[in-house]
């Protein structure tokens, strides 16, 4: 889910590395969620992904907002002055630095987006994050890439952020990411860390303890040489936690099972 604390410098000439394509480009982002069998809803985000000459890259939102169990969609209203502490350019949501991530924004607090951004803003966010720090961050090792079949495997990895009322940390003790196949341009990768311990701290009235696993996947489709991004979806996505709300004794906590299925594609 979130994967953006893992940074590390320098990378090796692989046939998929190479400087970013500058340039603009759109997509959908879609998110839903099941919580033990029930649907519990998601986001819907249009957005584009900017890049310059020096490679780096932003997320410029254009719309973005919930969709409810039942379907619906409701549209998120973002006042002027949280634009334009979101950066936001004319017509736009936010605009927002995903690469290179400077270390002060590695645990997603307001020099990474202002504290005013609402929830369906954010956490999608992190997904598009997380599939841009897979293809451009070293550590994952697209760049050690050079044929396909050929697994990069990468160390641990911790991410963590306080915000919305949630105290989320999770971490894995590494995982892989393999060139799957390449047709002409277009080349495929599965990135899959390790299971992951997860606990997500809500405060307030509603106040609970979340503390469980996360085992999830990524499948992206990208330009090559390069790395653009062209898709990206997850192939699995499944929390398996325990729920204790505040004050209940923890022998009483009760199971919690979370399915997530996401997607960005190009429109």
């Amino acid at each position: 889910m979130l994967i953006f604390a893992a940074l590390l410098l320098g990378a090796s000439v692989s046939p998929l590395f190479g400087p970013p394509e500058p340039g603009v480009r759109r997509y959908t982002y879609q998110a839903a969620e099941t919580v033990n069998g029930a649907p519990g809803g998601g986001y819907r985000m249009d957005f584009r992904l900017e890049t310059d000459a020096d490679g780096a890259i932003d997320a410029v939102i254009e719309t973005t907002g919930a969709v409810q169990a039942n379907g619906s969609f409701a549209a998120s209203e973002i006042a002027e002055d949280c634009r334009a502490r979101l950066h936001a350019p004319a017509g736009g949501l936010a605009r927002v630095r995903l690469w290179p991530l400077a270390e002060a924004d590695k645990d997603l607090g307001p020099s990474f987006l202002d504290a005013c951004a609402p929830a369906a803003l954010f956490f999608p966010l992190t997904d598009i994050l997380n599939v841009v720090l897979v293809l451009r961050a070293p550590r994952f090792g697209a760049s050690r890439l050079k044929r396909v079949g050929q697994v990069a495997n990468y160390p641990a990895f911790t991410a963590r952020f306080e915000r919305l009322g949630q105290n989320f940390m999770e971490a894995s003790n590494g995982g892989l990411l393999r060139w799957v196949s390449r047709k002409d341009q277009a080349a495929v990768l599965e990135w899959a860390p390790n299971p992951a311990d997860l606990t997500i701290i809500r405060s307030g009235a509603q106040g609970v303890t979340l503390t469980g696993k996360e085992h999830w996947a990524f499948r992206v489709k990208v330009r090559s040489p390069g790395l653009g991004l062209i898709s990206a979806k997850t192939t699995v996505d499944d929390l398996d936690l325990r729920a204790r709300p505040a004050g209940v004794n923890p022998a009483n906590a009760f199971p919690v099972h979370i399915h997530r299925d996401v997607a960005i594609t190009p429109r």
